[in-house]
């Protein structure tokens, strides 16, 4: 049986929209008071989370975006949002509402395991591309093995951070709904393809990007270690939360410098 049940379902119109969404908003007066921003930020880790909400001038968001923050970066303000749940879903759910607002410039800045014998705990990557084995994207676009992040954006935030001497390293990643079913032969596989590290949104952020054409792109400080033999944490270590804050920087600086102007995903 083919994914998802009905075929090529990513041609088929949807009943309703995220605009329509965004209406059903307006007629409860829950529409935020501030314009949409030149871009915005999507976080999930707790740690980093409380640093943002806590940042210089962070002022805290409303109607929509009251649990987000608008944070000040030159003469721009940029939107910080928390997904309210880990992997595919959430995070599209997300980027599908910002979208619809306005926002044309998303980075997220998540965690990921490493693939590779030669990564540590609190390495930085810059997703360039990510293998599709979750379920979302299907549900947009045609099946392909990757999902391309947007290259301009992504080469923004490269030299963002090689600028404020941050070593990053530029690779692909895999996207999985099932973080417990990670198998021996698939690190195998995808460590010997040369895919750099594991996580649950990249995919499905950069196809839904393509297919609402607006600029999305991913970073990761690595959290954990998957090899063949086992699974070595380390999630809470200084590095790791460390290395998030200077990838928000990174991103924030990114997207103030950037415009607003969503170029073109491919």
């Amino acid at each position: 049986m083919h994914y998802p049940n009905l075929k090529n379902k990513h041609l088929a119109r949807a009943l309703f929209e995220p605009s329509d969404w965004w209406a059903y908003l307006r007629e409860r007066d829950r529409l935020p008071s501030f314009r949409p921003t030149v871009g915005a930020i999507i976080c999930y880790d707790a740690n980093l989370w409380k640093w943002v909400s806590e940042y210089p001038g962070a002022r805290p968001g409303d109607g929509q975006y009251h649990a987000g923050y608008l944070i000040p970066a030159g003469t721009e303000s940029i939107l910080a949002i928390r997904s309210k749940g880990i992997g595919a879903p959430a995070a599209v759910v997300a980027l599908e509402e910002m979208a619809a607002f306005g926002i044309r410039n998303i980075v997220s800045i998540g965690t990921a395991g490493c693939l590779q014998p030669d990564m540590n705990v609190g390495d930085l990557v810059a997703c360039r591309r990510a293998i599709r084995d979750e379920g979302t994207s299907y549900h947009y676009v045609p099946p392909s093995k990757y999902a391309e992040a947007c290259p301009d954006l992504t080469g923004r935030l490269i030299r963002n951070a090689a600028a404020a001497g941050l070593s990053v390293r530029e690779g692909a990643s895999w996207t999985v709904d099932a973080p417990y079913r990670e198998t021996v032969e698939e690190i195998r596989t995808y460590r010997d393809e040369g895919v750099l590290t594991v996580e649950m949104e990249a995919s499905a952020l950069f196809a839904i990007g393509a297919h609402r054409a607006i600029s999305v792109a991913a970073m990761f400080a690595v959290s954990d270690i998957l090899n063949d033999q086992k699974w070595t944490p380390g999630f809470h270590t200084e590095d790791v939360t460390k290395n998030l804050r200077k990838l928000f920087d990174v991103a924030l600086a990114c997207l103030a410098s950037h415009g607003g102007v969503a170029e073109d995903h491919a």
